[in-house]
């Protein structure tokens, strides 16, 4: 099964039949439960929206969790990171968000392409010159780790999870494959509802969490690189960097702001003021499931606010 590693096998009898499943996030442990139905105990290691993944320091509570597990969901690609420690020893099956996802694979070969495919001693001056202001302000070139807003890959998810689930309680397999499949096709059709929204323009982000989504209904992310990488790493944003977003925003360079409530400061909270002055929209997207949603749901919100944009 891909993005899967073997671990415990099919559970026999015994006292306590109840699958144990540990989620990195509230987000992953909700997409269990729905596929899991009531013979799966879920547990999110970060399970609130006032947790931030990016810092989060795992506690012994978190590793007795993870030690009697049966199944465990990661996000990957470097986002939960604190997992990696919690996994050290564990005999559980590990299902990998970033790896079922194929998404960073598919950047990693898009970049050898590139590599492979130009003569980089050959390029003009103007051709050098363009390339180095890429590499300055919008090189994007670095792996999204927010696949959780990539709605195919989720779909994705959907049928690995459903696959796990169904291997270790075998007698549950038919009615978990059926729900795996209902969840995934309500994702598809989230996703065609995205697709079809055909948006046109440009957004800033700021903070790149919703722009798998974002590109999806066709916007173009116009985000200084090393904006979003400060914000991510609760840093200021330098100056310069803070100029030239506001000044796409006067500009119309940057249609639309997609606004992280995780990460609001005063810097972004100007640069939502500026948006609003100018006419750009607004859109605000949050990192985890927000209390007393569903991720489809949450989803399902989400796409709303795109087309609210049209």
């Amino acid at each position: 099964m891909t993005g899967c590693t073997s671990g415990h096998q099919a559970r026999a009898a015994a006292d306590d039949e109840t699958l144990r499943v540990v989620a990195s996030t509230s987000v992953y442990a909700d997409m269990a439960r729905e596929i899991g139905g009531d013979d799966v105990e879920v547990t999110a290691i970060i399970d609130s929206p006032a947790q931030d993944p990016h810092s989060y320091e795992a506690t012994p509570l978190d590793a007795l969790i993870v030690r009697d597990a049966d199944l465990v969901i990661v996000n990957g690609g470097g986002y939960d990171s604190f997992m990696d420690g919690l996994l050290e020893g564990s005999k559980a099956r590990v299902i990998d968000a970033v790896e079922v996802s194929g998404l960073e694979a598919s950047d990693e070969a898009d970049d050898e392409h590139d590599h492979d495919g130009h003569d980089h001693e050959e390029h003009s001056e103007d051709e050098s010159a363009h390339e180095a202001h890429s590499h300055d302000g919008h090189d994007h070139a670095a792996f999204n780790e927010h696949v959780w807003y990539d709605l195919p890959s989720m779909e994705r998810l959907s049928g690995a999870l459903a696959d796990g689930i169904g291997e270790l309680a075998p007698e549950e397999a038919p009615e978990v494959t059926e729900r795996g499949q209902q969840y995934a096709h309500s994702l598809h059709e989230l996703g065609v509802r995205a697709e079809d929204l055909h948006l046109e323009g440009s957004f800033l982000a700021t903070e790149p969490v919703a722009d798998h989504l974002l590109e999806r209904a066709g916007l173009h992310d116009a985000t200084p690189e090393q904006l979003t990488a400060a914000v991510e790493n609760g840093l200021d944003i330098p100056p310069l960097l803070y100029l030239e977003a506001e000044e796409a925003l006067e500009s119309g360079e940057a249609d639309v702001l997609a606004y992280n409530e995780h990460t609001a400061s005063g810097q972004t909270q100007r640069l939502q003021d500026t948006a609003e002055e100018t006419g750009a929209d607004v859109v605000s997207f949050t990192e985890t499931v927000p209390e007393g949603v569903t991720y489809l749901e949450w989803m399902s919100a989400n796409v709303d606010q795109l087309e609210e944009i049209r």
